[in-house]
């Protein structure tokens, strides 16, 4: 090419050595000549000449510029760019002119200077034989580059020639483009890729929506969603999962001391691949293997709290020696998403096996010197036999209701399914609720309505649910219910149960129903004293019955086996007990009663629920030798023929204690 182009007419090459040297190098490539690194191991790293070449890419040049020692194209002049980040001229065209006079042309190289994430390119600029362009992280730029030849040249070449010689309309144009390095069929281009490589994404993915849908007895979620990615980074994400269940196991209960109830076992999930096209985020969750929404199989119906975690992997792997591509070198995971997986399939049945009535006490503000002690009735502590968690964590002990349904109106078949309450027929007081209604129910965590019977799919029922709770030392489960009741005296209440899964699709919510024992709601009592000095005043209040049995066929209690003040109502008998110093306060039989000042305290017929009055010290109080025992009793009708408080069988009535506290003094 030299030759033809006239480039040695001027008789640099005359057979001299010099020109012979000159002549040869038409036979050179880049590759030929000092400090050229032609073969580099894959895992040399760039300016490291390997110490065992092969014959992989990428060609690495450890020397600052190259030897030109071929013959470059005699019409070059200068390089120009198209669309160099940061170009500001108007066409986009950088241009950089080569130094020296052919043949010994200098050569220039391309620097690439890192800026900020998502910063925006500075213009180029060209001295000290390099040009230098900014990338930001992950920024690909592919810039054109055509070679640049001297206006005078043109004429020289025959493809100019049979253009000018058909003479198009826009000649002046084309002379132009090509003079600019612009026109393929006078100076054909290339395209050059610029990269800013990053071994890690440059951002975490982020999981913006994901949903996990199921169906009733599925025992997979079908997963959709999206997930924000540094798209320019990121060629695929992992998506993975982790959870933790509870187990109750009684097969790993040991022989002897207290259980550890529940345990818990994690799972770990990887749930699919996701490809990253360029310039797209967020990416709608894709498995790249099936190109559906992934399946995320849990082999199990139950609900799960998942925890689903991206990982992002780079999209520059290629760039990098594989020895230095390990998962921490170049993946990035992104924040957990927590996601509720619905249970898909009804609970077990609960394994009711009995339930005994629930106090609570508690001290209410009073005032100075006054002590107040509220006793809380209406609830019941139900104990059911493991394993629990059928439907998963958080599965609660269900009561079943019919909302705003009066319990006389029930159908007789359709009662077996829903919890019912009634006053004791033996008492004659407050009336109790006739229907079951939301309010009544208290310490619920949560409920659910609906027609979620299966054994009457078309009934719409309300469940309360109640946290369930470990008893170490019975080895059983338990659920501490209250029912508010108003003011009625020990109604009856039977319970309809079931396990409540709140975190449930539609369809699976409750197990079936497990029916209850009849059991009695305790009424509350309040009771306060004032410590005066030769004596306590005592006063409880609470619901209580106005008429029974014993009273309307009783005439005179007291001839019964009563106190000469019994009335057929309920009494509280209030007494000083005292200990030795010697003793032990917490041993129940350290404490003895003095009978001096045991009282009866009756109700007055015009003040019911109310039970007031002195019990009179016969000693100086002893802080903390004394204490105050107080005990109501009912009235009832009994077959125990030799009760001591009705020795007489031709009506046998008797007392039971219904109520009891102790007050230090």
């Amino acid at each position: 090419m030299a030759e033809w182009h006239g480039a040695f007419d001027n008789g640099v090459v005359d057979g001299s050595a010099t020109g012979y040297a000159l002549a040869s190098r038409e036979s050179n490539s880049i590759k030929d000549g000092g400090a050229q690194q032609t073969k580099p191991a894959l895992d040399g790293l760039p300016g490291v000449i390997p110490a065992a070449p092969d014959n992989s890419d990428p060609w690495i040049q450890p020397a600052p510029l190259v030897t030109v020692n071929y013959l470059p194209d005699p019409q070059a002049r200068a390089v120009a760019f198209f669309g160099l980040p940061g170009e500001p001229s108007p066409d986009g065209i950088t241009v950089v002119t080569f130094a020296n006079s052919w043949p010994d042309l200098k050569p220039f190289r391309i620097e690439l200077v890192p800026i900020g994430v998502g910063a925006i390119s500075g213009p180029p600029t060209f001295a000290a034989d390099t040009l230098k362009v900014e990338l930001a992280p992950s920024q690909r730029a592919t810039v054109r580059i055509n070679s640049l030849m001297d206006p005078g040249d043109l004429d020289k070449r025959g493809v100019w020639q049979w253009t000018d010689e058909l003479g198009p309309a826009n000649l002046a144009q084309v002379r132009t483009s090509v003079i600019k390095g612009r026109h393929w069929a006078h100076l054909p281009w290339r395209d050059i890729t610029l990269v800013y490589a990053t071994q890690k994404p440059v951002e975490p993915p982020e999981i913006k929506t994901l949903n996990p849908a199921k169906s009733l007895g599925n025992t997979f979620a079908v997963i959709n969603g999206d997930i924000k990615v540094h798209a320019a980074s990121t060629a695929r994400v992992q998506l993975l999962a982790n959870w933790t269940d509870p187990i109750d196991d009684p097969a790993t209960d040991p022989p002897s001391g207290l259980p550890t109830v529940p345990t818990f076992q994690t799972q770990n999930a990887h749930v699919c691949e996701i490809e990253v096209p360029e310039g797209v985020s967020p990416v709608p969750i894709i498995d790249s293997g099936t190109k559906a929404e992934p399946k995320h199989e849990f082999n199990d119906t139950k609900y799960h709290l998942v925890k689903y975690t991206p990982v992002g992997t780079t999209r520059f792997r290629e760039y990098f020696p594989p020895s230095t591509n390990t998962p921490a070198n170049t993946t990035e995971a992104g924040p957990e998403f927590d996601v509720d997986v619905k249970n898909s399939a009804r609970p077990d049945m609960p394994k009711y096996l009995y339930a005994v009535p629930l106090f609570e006490w508690d001290t209410p503000p009073a005032t100075p010197g006054i002590v107040k002690r509220l006793r809380t009735g209406g609830g019941i502590r139900v104990y059911l036999d493991r394993p629990w968690f059928s439907s998963g964590d958080g599965e609660l002990l269900g009561v079943v209701f019919q909302e705003g349904t009066n319990f006389l109106t029930l159908d007789v078949a359709f009662r077996r399914l829903v919890t019912i309450w009634g006053a004791d027929p033996i008492w004659h007081a407050n009336p109790v609720p006739d229907q079951a209604q939301k309010i009544h129910f208290k310490n619920v965590i949560t409920d659910e309505s609906g027609t979620l019977l299966e054994e009457d799919k078309s009934a719409n029922v309300t469940v309360v649910g109640y946290k369930v709770s470990f008893d170490d030392e019975r080895r059983l489960w338990f659920a501490d219910i209250r029912i508010e009741t108003g003011n009625a005296y020990w109604p009856f209440v039977r319970l309809a149960l079931a396990r409540f899964q709140p975190k449930s699709i539609d369809g699976a919510f409750i197990s079936q129903i497990v029916r209850a024992d009849f059991i009695q709601l305790p009424p509350d009592r309040l009771a306060e004293i004032t410590v005066t000095g030769p004596s306590v005043h005592l006063k409880v209040t609470g619901p209580t019955y106005f008429r029974s049995e014993v009273i309307d066929t009783v005439a005179s209690i007291p001839s019964f086996g009563g106190s000469p003040t019994s009335n057929g109502l309920s009494e509280i008998e209030a007494v000083i007990d005292e200990r030795s110093p010697a003793d032990d306060p917490a041993n129940e039989l350290s404490w003895k009663p003095i009978d001096a000042t045991r009282v009866l305290l009756v109700q007055n017929p015009a003040t019911l629920g109310e039970w007031e009055g002195d019990v009179p010290f016969t000693t100086p109080l002893a802080p903390g030798l004394m204490r105050l025992t107080l005990k109501e009793f009912e009235w009832y009708r009994t077959d125990d023929a030799i009760s001591q408080d009705a020795p007489r069988t031709q009506i046998r009535i008797a007392r039971r204690l219904v109520y009891a506290d102790v007050f230090a003094l």
